[in-house]
């Protein structure tokens, strides 16, 4: 956890209920399918890595918590 509270992550996934739910939210959106077949050419890394994926996965749906690395900033007059 960062020693910032406010920019640590949450909520998470666990990768053996995701992986189900991820496949099937890649189906519907072919676009994402294809950004991630990209990535997997142009990084062998990546391409490797199955836990790197499914984090990559998780992150472009709509399940990823929304607010994470989002620092608040207000103006006070």
């Amino acid at each position: 956890m960062s020693k910032y509270g406010i920019l640590g992550q949450k909520e998470g996934y666990s990768p053996y209920v995701f992986e189900d739910t991820g496949y099937e939210w890649l189906k519907q959106h072919p676009e994402a399918q294809a950004e991630l077949e990209k990535k997997r050419a142009a990084d062998t890394a990546f391409a490797n890595n199955g836990a790197a994926q499914l984090k990559w996965v998780y992150q472009q749906s709509p399940y990823a918590e929304p607010e994470y690395m989002r620092y608040p900033v207000f103006r006070v007059e």
